[in-house]
């Protein structure tokens, strides 16, 4: 089996930056492609946040939106082909949802996303995308 398109799931965490690189060393030898996908979850900002105004939202969607952006950078300054997207909705569901409308081959995901967007990516997405994903997925530490 070759791979053409790996997903990415990307919070901009320490561990999410371990995983682009080893997303990116890995669709070096194999010549695939990197979808990195930013999700927005509105539940967990509203647990944060009970009165976040839309100016707020926008600023938290910029963020993301710069973060995926440098994050197609880094890959392409390395030599690997990249798209991003901000999803929105439950993190997990979001990405095999773009797994499978992309037909990708692998999905790659840190651990814990305790960075400065904890809340994108928690232990429980990686648990969920190793539980109830259709195609592998890489856990890195």
């Amino acid at each position: 089996m070759s791979l053409k398109k790996i997903i990415l799931a990307y919070d901009a965490s320490p561990n999410s930056k371990k995983a682009l690189d080893w997303a990116i060393n890995l669709a070096k030898t194999t010549a695939a492609s990197i979808h990195v996908m930013v999700v927005y979850d509105r539940s967990f900002q509203q647990m944060d946040m009970i009165n976040m105004t839309m100016e707020l939202e926008k600023t938290f969607i910029n963020s993301f939106e710069e973060e995926a952006a440098s994050a197609v950078t880094y890959c392409k300054e390395k030599g690997v082909a990249a798209t991003s997207e901000i999803g929105e909705g439950n993190v997990a569901d979001a990405i095999m949802k773009k797994a499978t409308s992309l037909n990708a081959d692998l999905i790659v995901c840190g651990t814990r996303g305790h960075g400065g967007f904890a809340s994108l990516m928690l232990g429980s997405v990686a648990h969920a995308l190793v539980t109830y994903a259709k195609i592998p997925v890489v856990v890195v530490k």
